[in-house]
């Protein structure tokens, strides 16, 4: 009889601290990143402003592993002499992250991630849809043990139609943004 209520008393204390412990590590994370460019043309009188800003929210599937919504916003004003043109972008996905170490006030903990999106592109003269990937490597420096300054360097490759055109394109970005973790 003293056996079986150790047991429980032990079974039960073990369910206590695992729900616990449970409770003490995130379970979402919202994330914002971004830049802003300026490029002056020359010769000539060509200037392009550019500004892209990343939002994500993510739910924690284990204390590492990161399920993910993305809004990605972009939007360029071009002037060459005197004509403007304005376009912008929208991009929803779905993606994960994956972190390789814990959250520790100062610690440096390394993650890959990957995002597929749906692009939405409006320009002076109509509009055109897509498709686009982003993967990426990044580093999170842990302001405090929930928020983190984070620097990562992504390849994107996107397909976009506009007026019946198809056309791809890829490229690499640095990023810098704030994650907090709740």
């Amino acid at each position: 009889m003293y056996m079986k209520k150790t047991a429980l008393a032990i079974l039960a204390m073990s369910m206590f601290a695992a729900s616990s412990a449970m409770a003490a590590s995130p379970a979402s994370e919202l994330s914002a990143s971004g830049n802003i460019s300026s490029t002056k043309s020359s010769p000539g009188s060509g200037k392009s402003d550019q500004i892209n800003a990343t939002v994500g929210y993510g739910y924690y599937f284990t204390p590492r592993l990161v399920g993910k919504v993305v809004v990605f916003i972009n939007t360029t004003e071009s002037k060459s002499g005197t004509t403007t043109s304005k376009s912008g972008t929208e991009a929803y996905g779905l993606g994960a992250k994956y972190y390789f170490g814990d959250a520790v006030k100062s610690a440096w903990v390394p993650y890959v991630f990957a995002d597929i999106m749906t692009i939405s592109i409006k320009y002076d003269t109509g509009t055109g849809t897509g498709t686009g990937t982003d993967v990426g490597v990044g580093v999170s420096n842990f302001i405090t043990e929930s928020v983190s300054f984070d620097i990562e360097g992504k390849a994107t490759s996107n397909s976009t139609s506009f007026a019946g055109t198809t056309t791809t394109s890829d490229g690499t970005s640095l990023n810098f943004g704030f994650t907090a973790r709740f």
